[in-house]
């Protein structure tokens, strides 16, 4: 039985991380089949991605703190993974409010690090960057409404990727199952349909 006390932090992201692949993992669309992109996010093969909400600036900070959030192990990390892509459309696809709440965020995120570093969060080392997102989560209350929107589109983003599905989650896609053969348990298999009892 697994000590779930032993579970590293991507372990513990891995866990919430099948609920949120559930719903996509259906039939494929096209860019999940263009390796390189994020499934849910539009692009065209071969066309360079920008942001359509985010600043250039904006959209570096959240891949930086997505990639705090889900840094490279065995597997790739959330930049890898395209996340900040995935942040920006849907943000960009969805409320106003809470778009403009986020973008706030970020800038409040960003100026902590300046106070802190002297710099911007993308800018900072690993380090940096690590000990400054620990920090923000030791004083997380429920008014820091922009950690917990990134933490979390940040793990909706990162599994529902290609990298996060088929290197994290190994989904090897859809599969035709030739044989199933039911319930093997002993006390299962004398079961009888009400109509069929005499």
């Amino acid at each position: 039985m697994t000590d779930h006390r032993s579970l590293d932090r991507r372990q513990a992201l891995r866990l919430v991380g099948v609920a949120a692949a559930v719903p996509v993992l259906a039939p494929t669309s096209r860019a999940l089949e263009t390796l390189g992109f994020h499934p849910l996010v539009p692009h065209e093969q071969g066309e360079v991605w920008s942001p359509q909400l985010l600043s250039a600036a904006e959209a570096e900070t959240v891949a930086a703190l997505a990639d705090a959030i889900i840094p490279t192990t065995d597997t790739p990390g959330a930049r890898a993974a395209l996340v900040h892509q995935y942040i920006d459309w849907v943000l960009g696809s969805g409320d106003a409010e809470e778009a403009r709440s986020f973008r706030a965020g970020i800038a409040a995120f960003d100026g902590a690090a300046q106070t802190a570093h002297g710099a911007g969060f993308a800018a900072l080392t690993t380090e940096q960057q690590t000990a400054l997102l620990g920090t923000r989560a030791a004083e997380f209350d429920d008014t820091d409404s922009f950690l917990a929107a990134a933490k979390r589109l940040t793990i909706d983003g990162y599994y529902t990727s290609e990298i996060g599905m088929r290197e994290e989650l190994d989904y090897q896609g859809n599969a035709f199952v030739g044989r199933f053969d039911g319930c093997t348990h002993p006390e299962h298999q004398n079961w009888e349909p009400e109509g069929d009892k005499p």
